[in-house]
């Protein structure tokens, strides 16, 4: 199991740094052709969508980890728990919500910029993304790492390809439209590919009579609900809830600059999100039913890969984005660009070690225990962002603090609750290298 995690590992940080670098050079060019206000149109649109997305979710896909063992149980388990009990009740709250989006969507400030053949593209890659999350999440936790990076990898290049083909051998406009049609045919055959792949699990999986537990309905219901809660207070930090709200209340201008400055922070997001996300996720739904040593060493296994990224990840972004501060007085643009990458890798950091301390409450089925403070710090955010004006700067140093002040909560409590905490042994000489280096940038920058 150990093996297959590490292989799955590896594998993950090659494949989403290759993605994340290939989106950021797309991202530049799209940027340039834009302008920064049309960019800021766009970011804000794909920001709604996965926002929406996760409210269509429900706790649906974070629900899966608990419950692995017994959906991969039979036949019967996994038609029973992942279609009748999930997919097919799930699927008019997601049309539901789609509609509600498109609704807003027309009403808001950025109604008047989008067409009706758009807003039903929207409302599709809503429904297709909720889908595809939920088996994106399913496959990762089957140790099916490969085939998704190669999927995802290869549809990116594909849908790179055939905008810039098209713009370049026809001289064909590229517009916001154009991207979403590409979004919409990557979704579908992304979709298509995933099916089959959950179809080959299906097929390996034993004939016998369905084996559900009891109090399974009640488990798998507040479970869902816990989950939905944490993972849209997360979403609240992220670069999908923020970008659209910056256009709402700053500006499109605004939007596009920190959209733009996001992807430079998503770089080490990503391969954390996916290696540690969903590849620790299918780790720790292994050990479910193991004892509490043996979950707590998962843990610090997963702790000592999250320092691996994380520690070389800021020693080289950290300075950078300093010395894109000190150095941007010749262009202010420089320097929105500087400052905001900056405060949004620092949340983005935070979000790393709330993720891993999140999928522990979820395995122990015990997230209901962060439902109040969850409830309390968004509770405060809808207060500060109605009843005080702030710059966008401003606004995140607020996001920092309240993020400091929650992760000391939960942090204290897991402590207290199981002895597991991010502070471990770890080798510091591996990350000689990348403290000469990071030395080597403060002194050529200043």
């Amino acid at each position: 199991m150990n093996q297959a995690f590490r292989s799955q590992f590896n594998t993950t940080v090659v494949g989403s740094l290759a993605y994340e670098l290939l989106v950021l050079a797309h991202s530049s060019a799209i940027l340039s052709i834009f302008g920064l206000e049309t960019y800021g149109l766009l970011g804000s649109l794909l920001g709604i969508i996965h926002i929406v997305t996760h409210i269509a979710d429900l706790g649906m896909t974070n629900s899966i980890t608990p419950f692995l063992q017994i959906i991969v149980q039979n036949k019967q388990n996994w038609r029973f728990l992942l279609i009748q009990r999930t997919l097919l009740p799930h699927l008019p709250f997601v049309v539901l919500t789609s509609v509600g989006a498109l609704i807003f969507c027309f009403h808001s400030s950025l109604g008047q910029n989008i067409n009706p053949i758009l807003l039903i593209i929207i409302l599709m890659l809503i429904v297709l993304e909720t889908i595809q999350s939920f088996m994106r999440q399913l496959l990762y936790a089957l140790f099916k790492t490969k085939a998704i990076i190669t999927t995802e990898l290869g549809l990116l290049i594909l849908r790179i390809k055939s905008i810039w083909g098209l713009h370049f051998l026809t001289q064909y406009q590229i517009t916001i439209s154009l991207i979403m049609w590409s979004h919409l045919a990557s979704a579908l055959i992304c979709l298509t590919i995933f099916y089959l792949l959950l179809r080959q699990s299906y097929q390996q999986l034993p004939d016998s009579d369905l084996d559900i537990p009891t109090n399974f309905g009640w488990r798998l219901a507040r479970n869902r609900a816990s989950n939905y809660l944490l993972r849209l207070s997360r979403n609240i930090f992220a670069v999908h809830f923020l970008t659209p709200l910056f256009a709402f209340q700053f500006g499109l201008k605004t939007a596009g600059l920190f959209f733009f400055a996001s992807k430079l922070a998503k770089i080490v997001s990503a391969v954390v999100k996916l290696s540690i996300g969903y590849s620790g996720n299918g780790l720790l739904a292994r050990v479910k039913n193991q004892d509490l040593e043996t979950k707590c060493a998962v843990f610090t296994q997963l702790a000592s890969k999250l320092f691996s990224i994380v520690i070389p990840a800021g020693m080289l972004f950290f300075p950078l984005c300093i010395g894109g501060l000190h150095s941007g007085y010749l262009q202010s643009t420089a320097i929105h660009i500087s400052l905001l990458c900056l405060l949004f890798l620092i949340i983005t950091f935070f979000e790393f070690f709330f993720m891993l301390y999140e999928q522990w409450y979820i395995l122990e089925e015990a997230a209901h225990h962060l439902c109040i403070i969850k409830l309390i710090e968004l509770t405060a955010f809808f207060i500060i962002f109605r009843y005080f004006l702030f710059s966008a700067p401003e606004f995140l140093v607020i996001l920092i603090v309240m993020r400091t002040l929650h992760f000391g909560f939960i942090a204290t409590h897991a402590y207290r609750t199981w002895g597991i905490t991010l502070v471990h042994k770890f080798d510091l000489q591996s990350y000689t290298w990348y403290a000469a280096f990071s030395c080597l940038c403060w002194y050529f920058l200043y």
